[in-house]
């Protein structure tokens, strides 16, 4: 009886140990802040491994959390306000470091409607 017990009392140690190592704490989630002063539709941000399309943004909102499994300070993003469209094209990140697992904002700024680049700041 006692053999069964001490089995019993390993198996759980194992599995207490391999639960708590699960990847859910390790994920890099990503939401937009439309700080454009303009409503902006059709959003996409892509990272170096995923790509999302987030909810139309009403000025100053913000959108759900997205999961990424790689992320750097900038990413991809394309979007619209009205008819015109904006984007924030990197080259590569050489010299960048990927986010640590947590939740973090993009910021998405433009400087007017007539360039259309926009600006992303990490929150």
């Amino acid at each position: 009886m006692k053999k069964i017990s001490l089995i019993v009392a390993l198996l759980m140690v194992v599995l207490a140990l391999g639960l708590g190592s699960c990847k859910k704490d390790k994920m890099v989630l990503i939401r937009i802040e439309n700080g454009t002063g303009h409503d902006m539709t059709a959003i996409t941000v892509g990272g170096p491994e995923d790509t999302h399309e987030y909810e139309d943004l009403k000025e100053g909102d913000k959108s759900d959390y997205k999961v990424y499994q790689k992320a750097y300070r900038y990413a991809y993003l394309s979007f619209k306000i009205g008819d015109s469209d904006f984007v924030v094209q990197p080259i590569d990140y050489v010299g960048e470091s990927l986010l640590e697992p947590g939740k973090y904002t993009y910021l998405v700024t433009i400087s007017d409607l007539d360039t259309p680049w926009a600006n992303i700041d990490l929150k």
